[in-house]
């Protein structure tokens, strides 16, 4: 018969205790006839107990806890004793001890999921409520949410619905509660132990009483730290994801913080386990350790960004902006700066090179530097004068944008695709030249009409032609395209009422000469034209390309190629799915060439990218 976990776990335990304890008088405390000498103290009494010796046993086990000063043996004696525990509950309702021990925790339940916390739940996948239950109330507990919000609601339902959701939050608490984590200092003391064994074991073992309990009390605080201790230990035991995310993102931090925290509210469960263990009615602990974790989570640490962090120099160039304006500095925009600075940007890959440029302007070597460094900030911008002032900001744009975009040129057949597309929009009989489109580069807005996939009543785009908020700028003798963004978006509403706020007043007016500000270089600066034929852009953390179908401009997204294997805007294909021959999936296939047994025929039929990887060296496939 094939050792269970619970087995194991005894042979290991009492082997380690008779070895530490061998030559002493409680070398034979831990097996029958449980030989042993009394205890100082009875902290264990059941009324009339069925074996006065396991009794006795248990007592020096908790006499040998208080007097023990190895932290490991210690570990191992509470572990002996959670081993135990049905012996123990059993003689406290005055039956027969079991036989057998059994383990308080199922540690299966547990560890299957510390590989999928790895692929689903860390960045940067992001967490979907279709992959587990389990997995996404463990997405609830990474450092990246500052409040709880429905978590309540949630574990009431994926309770109430799935079995295994309502055993996984029982084990969870059972760690937490006793302090089984190898990270715990503090572990929940025998009188707490005891309590909880009978409140596991006849009280939470069943579903509707756990619902009511966690409802009626509103444990959503306490389940919530439960669930990241769980998620800090299963980091924990893969070192190298361990020594990853706190390079990145310093995990250690929010490590620190749950640790300590769930220590602490032990320790204040073992007070309150001291003071009412004998009580006849005992109140609800976990309520006097929640209003301890409810202070801790107010100072809640979050570490994984869920919005796209900003850049240095984006920072750099919008303090700039603040301060040139809150100077009331018009200075003139001079293009011939930006330009002279793009030109060598474009050239070299060498930013010693890039930034020896701002010593032609007259920048100070130490501004230089600082910039270099990252660590020039507001405190040396009254040290220069208003045209080096234009100039960083220049400099700090233009290297934002070097920084942030790219062109990647396509592969021949996906040009020719996108080539043909473009001659039947457009109903024309040559090749078109290219496809135009329009970039402003001071306010990163883009002129495409991007076709996308939506569920508000505005429509996909798809029949949109020309260039978006593009105005033509009739001061200048040429042809000359402008932004029309920001003059659009920063006039006064004369329908909305001013607050009498002098604060209010304030700030409202230095908006608005922010945005008149910026509106006035968004004018003052030509349109970048883009030919999207044969070619992807990459701008302001987004890829955006032509669709081999209809021709309009998309952005390729991580579920684009669900919908075909071509570059697509997903609206060409929302009705075109097929159902693959092998494993019956609706998604975008390939046609394969099959043996129809039941009707001697060879003919293509639709297959996924998955089984075309298996069987697409097989043909004909059989069916």
């Amino acid at each position: 018969m094939k050792p269970t976990t619970a087995s194991k776990r005894k042979v290991f335990c009492l082997q380690k205790l008779t070895e530490y304890y061998s030559g002493t008088s409680y070398c034979s405390c831990f097996v029958a006839p449980w030989l042993c000498p009394e205890p100082s103290v009875r902290v264990w009494q059941p009324q009339e107990p069925k074996n006065t010796a396991i009794v006795k046993a248990v007592n020096v086990w908790i006499e040998l806890l208080q007097k023990c000063d190895n932290v490991f043996i210690q570990k191992i004696l509470y572990e002996w004793i959670d081993l135990n525990h049905l012996k123990i509950v059993h003689l406290d309702y005055k039956n027969l001890p079991t036989l057998n021990m059994v383990s308080f925790e199922n540690k299966q339940i547990t560890d299957n999921f510390i590989a999928q916390i790895i692929m689903d739940i860390l960045p940067p996948c992001k967490q979907s409520k279709d992959k587990s239950k389990i997995l996404h109330l463990l997405s609830k507990a990474c450092p990246k949410r500052c409040q709880i919000r429905n978590l309540k609601e949630i574990v009431l339902q994926y309770a109430t619905d799935d079995d295994e959701t309502y055993h996984f939050l029982l084990e969870v608490m059972k760690k937490s509660l006793f302090g089984t984590y190898s990270h715990c200092k503090e572990m929940l003391c025998f009188e707490g132990r005891h309590v909880f064994y009978s409140m596991f074991v006849y009280q939470m073992s069943n579903k509707s009483f756990f619902l009511k309990w966690f409802s009626n009390n509103n444990h959503q605080i306490f389940i919530f730290f439960c669930l990241k201790e769980f998620l800090c230990d299963a980091i924990w035991q893969v070192k190298s994801v361990y020594n990853f995310i706190e390079k990145k993102w310093k995990w250690s931090v929010f490590e620190k913080q749950v640790v300590q925290s769930m220590d602490s509210a032990r320790k204040i469960l073992n007070t309150i386990a001291k003071r009412e263990h004998k009580l006849l009615h005992r109140g609800d602990w976990i309520l006097s350790v929640e209003s301890f974790l409810q202070q801790v989570s107010k100072q809640h640490i979050k570490l994984f960004r869920t919005s796209n962090a900003i850049s240095f120099y984006s920072k750099t160039k919008t303090l700039l902006n603040k301060y040139i304006v809150s100077e009331n500095a018009n200075m003139p925009v001079n293009h011939c700066i930006g330009c002279f600075l793009w030109s060598f940007m474009q050239r070299t890959k060498d930013e010693k090179i890039i930034f020896s440029l701002l010593r032609h302007f007259s920048i100070p070597q130490d501004i230089i530097n600082h910039l270099m460094n990252e660590r020039f900030t507001q405190v040396h911008f009254s040290s220069l004068t208003c045209k080096q002032l234009f100039v960083l900001k220049e400099f700090c744009r233009l290297m934002d944008l070097r920084k942030g975009t790219s062109i990647f040129i396509l592969p021949q057949h996906l040009y020719e695709k996108q080539r043909a597309a473009l001659l039947l929009k457009e109903s024309l009989c040559l090749d078109p030249p290219q496809s135009l489109g329009y970039i402003c580069f001071v306010c990163n807005d883009i002129k495409f009409f991007l076709t996308k996939v939506s569920n508000s009543s505005r429509h996909s785009n798809r029949l949109a032609r020309g260039s978006l908020r593009v105005v033509v700028d009739n001061n200048s003798e040429s042809l000359k395209l402008v932004c029309g963004r920001k003059p659009e978006r920063h006039v006064k509403n004369s329908k909305k009422k001013w607050k009498d706020d002098q604060k209010a007043i304030s700030r409202k007016m230095f908006k608005e000469k922010q945005r008149n500000f910026l509106s006035k270089q968004c004018i003052d600066t030509p349109l970048q034209e883009i030919d999207l034929l044969g070619h992807s852009l990459q701008f302001n953390n987004k890829m955006i390309t032509l669709c081999t179908t209809c021709a309009n401009v998309c952005l390729i997204e991580a579920n684009s190629l669900s919908y075909s294997t071509e570059i697509n805007c997903k609206v060409c294909h929302m009705t075109k799915k097929d159902v693959c021959i092998k494993c019956q999936a609706e998604t975008a296939c390939n046609r394969i060439l099959v043996y129809n047994t039941k009707k001697p025929l060879l003919h293509k039929a639709p297959m996924c990218n998955s089984c075309t990887t298996i069987y697409a060296q097989k043909q004909p496939v059989m069916i």
